[in-house]
């Protein structure tokens, strides 16, 4: 959050409107440790060749298209510490 103000993202509808998130290392824990899903994360890059998440550490803006389909994600490294994950 304190990026994110920095930055003047401080209307909170602003995280919801534009569906911004943060990555913390726990998505392993949401979703099953084989098959489909964790497959499917790989190949688009949520997840990579080793299973660890791309974006850890970072504030994750989605790319939509003029449809409002999520194209790609965008990732801003804010922590120090998940700069060696």
């Amino acid at each position: 959050m304190e990026y994110l103000i920095s930055r003047g993202i401080t209307d909170n509808s602003i995280f919801a409107d534009f569906q911004i998130g943060y990555s913390n290392g726990t998505l392993l824990n949401t979703i099953p440790d084989e098959g489909d899903i964790l497959d499917s994360l790989k190949e688009i890059g949520i997840l990579n060749d080793k299973g660890n998440e791309m974006f850890y550490g970072c504030a994750v803006f989605p790319v939509f298209d003029e449809n409002k389909d999520c194209v790609g994600l965008y990732g801003r490294k804010i922590e120090q510490s998940a700069l060696s994950f």
